[in-house]
């Protein structure tokens, strides 16, 4: 049997949106500091699912965190394509993330990585030149 209006099946269900209220980390001085909320909370999952290794840490699903990969010997239009995709696929797993866009990218060549700087629009606003410095 399909579920139709006239069952009412489908009037039992409701969509629940959960606070984006958690922990605040100090990164810094490695501790945990009362707790953040709104885009503030935001920025730091941002933060997690950048700094975290896909497919490493058992306690993660197999959808949260970025893929590695091989810079060596690659040419930059390659390289910067493929960054770009993996950001965005590993932050839009997130349902509140909404977007990511405006990737800029710049060669630090003293410590022989690039400077990723991008935007994300979220649930909870916009964050902008959020960046993430990728060594080879």
């Amino acid at each position: 049997m399909t579920p139709t209006e006239n069952t009412g099946i489908l009037n039992d269900f409701r969509t629940v949106i959960y606070p984006t209220k958690t922990y605040k980390l100090d990164v810094e001085n490695n501790r945990v500091i009362g707790y953040v909320d709104g885009l503030k909370a935001m920025e730091q999952a941002v933060y997690k699912i950048l700094m975290t290794p896909r497919f490493r840490h058992i306690i993660y699903s197999f959808n949260y965190g970025t893929e590695h990969f091989e810079l060596m010997d690659k040419l930059y239009p390659y390289i910067y394509s493929r960054l770009r995709e993996c950001i965005s696929e590993a932050l839009m797993q997130d349902d509140r993330i909404l977007r990511v866009y405006n990737f800029v990218f710049k060669r630090n060549k003293p410590h022989g990585g690039l400077l990723v700087t991008f935007s994300v629009d979220t649930t909870e606003g916009t964050l902008n030149n959020i960046e993430n410095e990728v060594t080879y």
